[in-house]
């Protein structure tokens, strides 16, 4: 019947539905924030949905996010988030647009320096530098390949379905087999590096196939030919043949091993860009949508937005409205990607906005900001208040690490001093602080702090703060129902030091009735009466209602409340 309200909430309160409005940002990890705000937008109503986080490099890295691992097939951002939740925590958006028919993003996919989709040149695409700073540009494709002494020829595409008269590499990044089709030859190679860009990739033949359906191994690729390609291709490939292939990029930017498409862009050098100049038909980019935009302010930190749209409860934004607002964040550089239904906000495979869809869509891939360091879980309660009421006695904070670090733990005082510390050498996993930690601390803030060092040597910390304070305990009502007011509700709690305490009864919504004390009280026994009536003197209409009752002293503020259900008669 009674809970310990809490003045800090905790992230199980803050996930507890889609765009749960809150003031002020709240943190997801160490260093990023979340922030959900209303803006006015043409007198309508939009959400914006922002989460802002550190440069990359150390324990973060700005990565891109296939799904499924493979070019085909969709999966909702969160699940990607829950796939890689044994390597890293993730905050993350939806990335590029698709082809719906075929699932393949539309414009570039490179991680790690290979690449799995080649840029539409169309299109701006992203390029993350390993250095932490984000470019946009619209990148080109020219693809080479050659067998034996042949004379290089054009490669159209790369593990995109292909046109009559076309040729194309497949890696295992598309899938496991080659498209089928009619008038289709394929030429399996084996020992060939990955899809790096910009230099010879050299291989063997090892055989051919007519048809397609070809298996790609992990090793291998699979050169196809379509229609009057087709021929000329079956001639030439011999097994035992050398095989060469050029994957180029132009322009290119040295040091981005990691990038993605989307667009249009929103701000270049801190301007933000009225006309887009790119492949996007009006339609895409005047209506009042869902949109969703990555940016980079001048101190290297990133802004990940999605605005929520086509709903009473928020219009959406035109694209010049989210180059405005990226820009009004402090964005130097900023992007565009897909929007619409596509858009989606996640942190760790918990949803953050609100898709228009009415659920989450499936999206070809993503941009997760992933933090490879040490978290710590928010404690069940920011007021610990070990009185022996059963109500927030006990506190079970943890921590969690995914890679094998020496881990430092510790709980200190205001001044720093360490009233518990434990260190020691921990494999990936989730860690429970032990009771003994609680034992003997006084009335007051604390800090619990743990610091880890992983096998690379990248150091990272994580903080929670709580506070112990047994001022107020021991709520209770001398009844679970009030008809009338007849006989008079008791509220009855007890102080273990002076405070001014303010007892109020309120709806289940949190709208207040009646005041029933405010003022500041002995250490003892309290019982406060209520006769049912709301400050008016009139009697308040059936429903539920809770009493709260809050103390606040020199500790801090704690508070406890009990539920009330009010019945009128008569």
């Amino acid at each position: 019947m009674r809970r310990l309200a809490i003045v800090l909430a905790g992230l199980a309160a803050l996930f507890g539905a889609p765009g749960l409005a809150y003031g002020g940002p709240k943190e997801l990890m160490p260093g990023v924030t979340y922030e959900r705000h209303v803006e006015y937008v043409g007198g309508r109503p939009v959400v914006v949905h922002v989460v802002t986080t550190p440069a990359p490099g150390g324990a973060y890295q700005l990565a891109p996010v296939l799904s499924n691992g493979s070019v085909l097939g969709r999966e909702r951002v969160t699940t990607m988030q829950q796939n890689v939740s044994g390597q890293a925590m993730s905050v993350g958006i939806n990335a590029d647009y698709f082809n719906f028919q075929k699932d393949y993003p539309s414009g570039m996919f490179m991680a790690n320096g290979v690449l799995a989709q080649p840029p539409n040149s169309w299109r701006s695409t992203l390029g993350i530098g390993d250095d932490g700073v984000l470019r946009v540009a619209r990148i080109e494709f020219y693809g080479t390949w050659a067998i034996g002494d042949a004379k290089r020829a054009a490669l159209d595409e790369l593990n995109r379905p292909l046109k009559l008269g076309q040729v194309g590499l497949f890696t295992r990044a598309w899938g496991p087999t080659t498209p089928t089709g009619q008038y289709t030859v394929d030429v399996l190679v084996e020992s060939i590096d990955a899809a790096m860009t910009n230099v010879d990739l050299s291989a063997t033949v090892v055989s051919v196939r007519k048809g397609g359906g070809t298996p790609i191994p992990p090793d291998g690729a699979v050169l196809q030919a379509r229609g009057s390609a087709a021929a000329g291709l079956a001639a030439m490939a011999q097994p035992g043949a050398p095989f060469v292939v050029k994957l180029i990029l132009k322009p290119w930017w040295d040091g981005v091993s990691n990038a993605i498409g989307g667009g249009p862009a929103l701000v270049q050098q801190g301007q933000t860009i009225t006309a887009s100049g790119e492949g996007f038909t009006s339609s895409q980019l005047t209506p009042r949508d869902p949109r969703t935009a990555i940016g980079q302010l001048s101190d290297g930190r990133l802004v990940l937005v999605a605005v929520d749209g086509r709903s009473r409860a928020s219009a959406g934004m035109t694209n010049g409205d989210l180059a405005a607002e990226l820009h009004r964040l402090g964005a130097v550089t900023a992007i565009a990607l897909d929007s619409g239904g596509s858009t989606t906000l996640a942190f760790d495979g918990t949803l953050l906005n609100t898709p228009s869809d009415g659920s989450e869509r499936l999206v070809s891939d993503a941009l997760m900001v992933m933090y490879f360091g040490v978290y710590a879980s928010p404690p069940s309660s920011s007021v610990l208040s070990p009185n022996g009421d059963g109500v927030a006695d006990h506190e079970r904070l943890s921590w969690r690490i995914v890679r094998p670090s020496t881990v430092d733990t510790k709980i200190v005082d205001s001044d720093g001093q360490a009233a518990w510390e434990q260190s020691s050498d921990v494999a990936p996993g989730t860690y429970t602080v032990p009771d003994v930690a609680f034992a003997g601390l006084a009335e007051g803030s604390w800090h619990f702090v743990v610091t880890a060092t992983d096998t690379d040597g990248t150091e990272s910390t994580a903080e929670r703060n709580f506070t112990i304070n047994s001022t107020l305990g021991y709520l209770a009502l001398s009844s679970g129902t009030v008809t009338n007011g007849r006989p008079p509700l008791n509220v009855r709690f007890r102080l273990a030091h002076s405070a001014h305490v303010r007892v109020t009864v309120e709806r289940s919504n949190g709208v207040p009735v009646r005041t029933l004390s405010s003022m500041t009280r002995d250490p003892g026994s309290v019982q406060v009466g209520w006769n049912g009536r709301n400050n008016r003197g009139n009697l308040v209409p059936s429903g539920s209602y809770r009493v709260l009752v809050r103390a606040t002293n020199d500790l801090g503020a704690v508070s406890l409340d009990a539920p009330l259900l009010v019945r009128r008669s008569g």
